[in-house]
């Protein structure tokens, strides 16, 4: 969530490189690396300068809110904490990623289907339902495993 935060462009593309600019392994080996720095680092990376200006590579200011709302659930809901963001916020993210393909990135296709949030007005599709809580949805949208029972409907 903070590699801007500990990582220069020229060192992230170098380890990207060294990964055969494989995302996915890349951000797997930096979080199991990571895990090994003292908790009072980690925090400082979220709170530093850089995180407050950062945005993803073609993402712009709707990317890093994306990044942030997304990366937060995936810390607390194993945690059983409740989502935090507003209404308004997981409205745009959801919104963002039914847009223009977007959820695509993560694996996941909704073609042909409708999506409900029961927490909140925000609906997306027509076809075969799937309703539950916007940060479920949102999860799903990006390919996540979410516990059972949580969200109503056909799986994507």
């Amino acid at each position: 969530m903070t590699m801007a935060a500990r990582y220069s462009e020229e060192e992230f593309m170098a380890e990207l490189r060294r990964c055969d600019f494989d995302f996915g392994r890349l951000s797997n080996e930096l979080a199991a690396r990571d895990a090994e720095l003292p908790a009072s680092e980690l925090v400082a990376s979220l709170r530093a300068e850089v995180m407050q200006h950062w945005t993803p590579p073609g993402g712009g200011w709707h990317g890093a809110l994306n990044h942030v709302v997304i990366h937060g659930l995936d810390v607390t809901m194993p945690l059983g904490v409740p989502r935090r963001s507003p209404d308004a916020t997981i409205r745009v993210v959801l919104d963002d990623l039914t847009a223009g393909g977007v959820h695509a990135h993560f694996g996941t296709s909704i073609q042909g289907r409708s999506l409900r949030a029961s927490d909140l007005d925000w609906s997306y599709g027509s076809g075969p339902a799937l309703h539950g809580p916007a940060e479920y949805l949102a999860l799903v949208l990006c390919g996540r495993t979410i516990p059972e029972g949580r969200l109503d409907g056909n799986p994507l």
